[in-house]
């Protein structure tokens, strides 16, 4: 009798972890399906960028497309903050290592970013012309170059990075927002809820945090209140996700009912129409709090659709990281060597080679990183460099004057051997340990 109930309670646990496999895998389908949503409104943001504010095409079709695609990092944060914290509630938290944690976010962002860098400062010499100081260059590889623009040395080699700075600052303050979450869940929404309604609509309230911040380092006023707003995304985005990942996913079940996919609906389309009739500024955050629950709704309903997008939501970011700078060359090889007429009628043409370029280079960049990082020989000196330059951009936001070259390469140099040092040493420490415990 025993042996039956126990034989029923394995068949009963087996039976609960396959149908939660089942569940994160259908989730996850969806959620790479979602991610190529999110990097076609980037997409079809910065086409609209082109025509509206550089070729000053005036549509007012055009003009609508282009300021709800606007939301398309927006709906990253919001899914990076939401993915984050379901992946660690999907696993046993309890021994979370945050050094690994952070190395595995390393390994996400760093290598590709690195690759398809390499490749446009290249580019930029070969067909440019344009040569960078090498304090730029260490700055740009860091991820942290959007902090204070106007400094030669934080310049943006390319002007969509600020992305990658963001996101890597959200990742730095990632782990005490999710400690708050797990101390206190409803206390950290309120809490949460009240500043983004004290900065959202009396923006003045952040004025003296803002001076405080820009008087300490050498980041720009303007640029801390844009990144606020980014992290309130991103929070909100952990609290969403916190709720789908409690319960072993449990809640993520009542996302799929017709009457929250109905209410969502109307409350998108609600937002849309303020949008559109110019209530933006009130309107424009709640997109993103309303539109991701909706798609989960929709891909859940519609889950054969997602096969086709899943192809890309899977190379989203490198999508991100090449679209705009194959732009750019296509556009100068057009319409500036080959003297195309700066006519609408042949950007548009132009368009699907863009399109093509985009997907073939993502794939390969794509390809070229796994295998990259699938040698884990190489994962040290990855982390190593990462650090490095993560140091030596701190140095530098806390320094008021430019870095000359051999300032910038003695600092750098230091470093690197310092990290070196310590890794050996490190390593010699472990070895020892592991001796006398063998002993």
């Amino acid at each position: 009798m025993r042996s039956e109930r126990n034989f029923f309670n394995k068949n009963q646990t087996h039976i609960n972890n396959t149908a939660e496999n089942e569940r994160f895998s259908r989730f996850s389908t969806i959620i790479y399906s979602i991610r190529a949503i999110c990097i076609i409104f980037i997409i079809i943001f910065h086409i609209g960028y082109w025509f509206l504010t550089i070729r000053h095409y005036s549509n007012i079709y055009l003009l609508m497309i282009y300021d709800i695609a606007n939301i398309g990092l927006d709906l990253f944060f919001f899914l990076s903050g939401m993915l984050l914290v379901i992946n660690i509630l999907n696993r046993n938290y309890e021994n979370l290592s945050w050094l690994n944690w952070y190395k595995k976010r390393v390994m996400r962002i760093f290598p590709a970013y690195w690759l398809v860098l390499s490749v446009i400062i290249f580019l930029e010499f070969l067909i440019f012309g344009n040569i960078y100081e090498l304090c730029a260059i260490l700055i740009n590889f860091s991820g942290f170059q959007a902090l204070y623009i106007d400094n030669p040395n934080f310049i943006l080699i390319h002007f969509i990075y600020w992305y990658i700075t963001v996101i890597l600052s959200c990742y730095i303050i990632f782990p005490l927002l999710f400690i708050a979450l797990r101390k206190n869940f409803k206390g950290s929404i309120l809490i949460g809820v009240i500043l983004f309604a004290l900065f959202f609509y009396f923006n003045a309230n952040f004025e003296i945090i803002i001076k405080f911040l820009s008087k300490i380092t050498t980041i720009q006023q303007g640029t801390i209140k844009f990144y606020f707003y980014k992290y309130f995304v991103f929070f909100f985005g952990m609290v969403f996700g916190y709720w789908i990942g409690e319960n072993n996913m449990e809640n993520l079940e009542k996302m799929y009912e017709l009457k929250i996919g109905i209410t969502l609906f109307i409350l998108l389309t609600i937002t849309f129409l303020m949008i559109i009739e110019g209530y933006s500024r009130w309107f424009f955050p709640f997109i993103t709090f309303i539109f991701i629950p909706f798609l989960l709704f929709i891909f859940n309903k519609f889950f054969k659709a997602n096969k086709f997008l899943t192809f890309f939501g899977k190379r989203s970011y490198e999508i991100y990281l090449v679209h705009s700078f194959i732009h750019i060359i296509l556009f100068h090889f057009f319409f500036d060597l080959i003297s195309l007429p700066v006519d609408l009628v042949f950007e548009l043409l132009i368009l699907p080679i863009w399109l093509i370029f985009i997907f073939f280079f993502a794939y390969l960049f794509h390809n070229l990183v796994n295998q990259i990082i699938r040698k884990e020989e190489i994962h040290i000196y990855i982390y190593v460099f990462a650090l490095s330059l993560f140091i030596f951009t701190s140095i530098c936001i806390f320094l008021a004057f430019i870095l000359s070259f051999i300032f910038a390469l003695c600092i750098y140099g230091s470093i690197i051997l310092f990290l070196i040092l310590f890794n050996i040493f490190y390593k010699k420490r472990s070895k020892r340990f592991e001796n006398l415990n063998q002993n």
